[in-house]
């Protein structure tokens, strides 16, 4: 599966969406995709929580925070949103609350706009996106792939490892987001 990522992304530049059933499984591929080129670009998308040790500098949450306008930029609005929320404590009307909730909700439009945006960039960028079968429905994805700024998100080629070892209503999930399809897994 490694050298198959590897040579659609060297030979046919192709935008590559890699998955298997498990963390361990998807960690386990990554590691041996990054190891045997370095200087591909490689993203997971998934909990940090739950990845391997090894890949969690490659996690789309890791690359976002270490993006240092992103950090200046959401910092100033997450502080603009604790003073909303301390206000709120504070109020003594409806029409008050009302006013600040307003407030709050555009303050939060913003944060996601603006996190979704280092998002879609960080997933341009990538050659290879890695996660679960289930995460390809994840919404950063979504958002990423029928973003109306970026034409044709759509994968072109989507592999799925131990296929054998997930149940088939799980492999339907990331089909819709490609051209090609490859499976693999032992079929006992």
């Amino acid at each position: 599966m490694v050298e198959l990522i590897l040579q659609a992304v060297d030979k046919q530049r192709a935008k590559v969406l890699a998955c298997a059933p498990s963390n361990i499984a998807v960690d386990n591929m990554m590691e041996r995709v990054h190891e045997a080129n370095p200087k591909l670009k490689i993203v997971r998308i998934g909990h940090p929580a739950r990845l391997l040790e090894s890949v969690q500098h490659l996690c789309l949450d890791a690359l976002v925070s270490s993006q240092s306008d992103y950090a200046k930029q959401t910092n100033d609005i997450r502080k603009e949103i604790n003073k909303l929320n301390k206000k709120v404590l504070k109020c003594k009307t409806k029409a008050e609350r009302k006013e600040i909730w307003g407030e709050y909700k555009m303050l939060k439009k913003d944060l996601r706009s603006i996190e979704q945006g280092y998002i879609n960039e960080i997933l341009s960028g990538a050659s290879v996106i890695f996660c679960t079968l289930t995460s390809a429905c994840d919404k950063t994805l979504v958002r990423y792939i029928k973003s109306p700024r970026l034409q044709d998100n759509l994968f072109d080629l989507v592999v799925i490892d131990e296929c054998a070892q997930s149940i088939e209503p799980a492999c339907w999930i990331p089909l819709r987001h490609a051209k090609k399809l490859v499976m693999a897994g032992d079929h006992k």
